[in-house]
């Protein structure tokens, strides 16, 4: 009896047990369940926000940037580069000096022309106020020293005259081949030549002579004469010297000597100077005629009485005095080469000491004035028109955008590998310090820009020609229409039908 009550007992813990097990997992369950009702997993969506921004059509195309104000800088005349006062990327401002011709024999004329100016002045106080025997006695001296000065200077100019055209005509003398298979080297000319200009002609034969070589000598002068290769020999009687070199074959050679040689490489330049050396003996000369005859003049207006003519004479002079010495104002600024506008030194040609011409010697390029120019593909070119906008990044600033605005396009097309292209200029709208000529830009030209609601293209859905939009609608989504009002190349479409701040879930 006792063991079958403790068999019930057991059996009744056993089945409590259970029962609690079985409660317990169903509040498990139940709590497991309503988690996930009240909490759902959030969906894996690619969103975006609406804002409110550009939308724009653009063409997009390179450039590059050139200064509208450039100008290459010459003298009009020619003459020897005296200084040179800038560098290369140097700023300078309008009138600075840039370069100088040397121009010594000018202000000689130019002190020669205020002298004459106030000899003139003072004749005509001379003339007025009457003169002195003392006075007198200067004025003679004035002429003999003025005859004495024109005398000295006639034969110092004369003397340079005359060495630079010696040096002209004996410098780098060389004696040319006739032969074009002649591969002997040359004889070797020296000395200073002191005959007219022309051309020797030698022509070489063999003969009894210890060279075994003799030649004949044509053109300037002529004559029979042994070769010798030991050292220089006269060639003619003009101060010329001819050395052979020693195992050359000279057998039936011929040779030409042109003088002065106009083929070497010294030829300009020793012409040039020998046309200033003229240029400077007859400026000097002249100015000191100029004095003498002022001289005279004053010498022979002592013993005049003075009268109107004398005075109306002496005021001539002033007035020619005055008007010589801005002549030659007007050519010492001749040599003096000065910025016409400000800017940037972006090329200098001479050197020191070298001849220049009438060609341009530096080039300027404006700091502030600049253009782009882009050539538009004719696939774009209906698109765009004089005052569009454009943004431009440059390569040499990145991070930097500038605005410009379209001023020009071309009505001619250029074919470039058969495609056609028409040149484009733009303008911008403010330039910066760094700006340089021949820089290359990224240029985005925009064709249309509205500002309003937009989405990135990627979110609109298009069906039949609708247009829609994904929106989250708790854990699920809703497609709700939209109006499209334009669709831009730059990856926005503006919208209506939706608010700022909604959220939208790409398709």
């Amino acid at each position: 009896m006792a063991d079958k009550n403790a068999t019930i007992l057991a059996m009744s813990f056993f089945k409590l047990n259970l029962l609690n097990v079985v409660i317990t997992l169903s509040i498990i369950v139940a709590g497991i369940f309503i988690y996930k009702y009240l909490n759902p997993p959030t969906p894996d969506w690619t969103t975006t926000t609406v804002d409110k921004g550009n939308v724009s059509e653009i063409i997009s195309v390179s450039g590059t940037i050139d200064a509208t104000k450039t100008a290459d800088l010459a003298f009009p005349i020619s003459g020897i580069v005296q200084t040179i006062e800038v560098k290369e990327g140097q700023v300078v401002e309008k009138g600075d000096k840039l370069i100088t011709l040397r121009h010594d024999d000018i202000l000689a004329e130019f002190r020669s022309a205020e002298s004459a100016l106030m000899i003139a002045k003072a004749n005509q106080s001379e003339t007025l106020t009457g003169i002195r025997n003392e006075e007198r006695t200067v004025a003679n001296t004035k002429v003999e020293i003025a005859e004495a000065e024109l005398a000295r200077i006639m034969k110092e100019e004369d003397v340079k005259v005359i060495s630079a055209y010696r040096t002209l005509l004996s410098d780098d003398l060389a004696a040319v081949t006739l032969r074009p298979d002649d591969n002997n080297t040359p004889p070797e000319i020296t000395g200073t030549y002191t005959c007219k200009e022309g051309v020797y002609t030698i022509d070489v034969f063999r003969s009894n002579t210890q060279s075994n070589y003799s030649y004949r000598l044509s053109g300037i002068e002529n004559g029979t004469f042994t070769v010798y290769t030991d050292g220089p020999a006269p060639l003619g009687q003009c101060g010329l010297f001819i050395k052979f070199t020693t195992g050359e074959k000279y057998d039936d050679t011929k040779w030409e000597i042109r003088i002065p040689n106009n083929r070497s490489t010294s030829y300009v330049t020793n012409l040039n100077a020998y046309n200033l050396a003229i240029t400077n003996r007859d400026n000097a000369i002249n100015a000191a005629k100029q004095d003498l005859q002022l001289a005279r003049e004053n010498q022979a207006l002592t013993t005049a009485k003075p009268r109107t003519e004398s005075i109306t004479k002496d005021e001539a002079r002033i007035i020619q005095s005055e008007a010589e010495i801005a002549r030659i104002s007007s050519m010492i600024r001749d040599h003096i080469l000065t910025a016409p506008f400000s800017g940037i030194i972006s090329d200098i040609r001479p050197t020191l000491g070298e001849t220049v011409g009438l060609d341009p010697v530096i080039t300027m390029i404006s700091k502030d004035y600049f253009e782009i120019t882009a050539l538009i593909p004719e696939i774009d070119v209906t698109k765009i028109s004089i005052g569009q906008k454009a943004e431009l990044i440059f390569d040499a600033r990145p991070e930097e955008v500038l605005t410009a605005n379209i001023t020009f396009i071309s009505p001619l097309a250029e074919t470039i590998a058969g495609v056609s292209y028409f040149r484009t200029t733009m303008t911008l709208d403010n330039s910066t310090d760094w700006l340089r000529g021949g820089l290359n830009a990224d240029i985005n030209i925009i064709v249309e820009e509205k500002n309003s609601l937009r989405i990135p293209k990627r979110f609109l859905i298009e069906t039949d020609g609708n247009y829609s939009v994904l929106v989250p609608d708790g854990s699920n989504t809703k497609t709700i229409p939209v109006t499209v009002e334009f669709i831009g190349n730059n990856g926005y479409v503006a919208v209506q039908g939706l608010n700022q701040g909604d959220i939208v879930i790409a398709p």
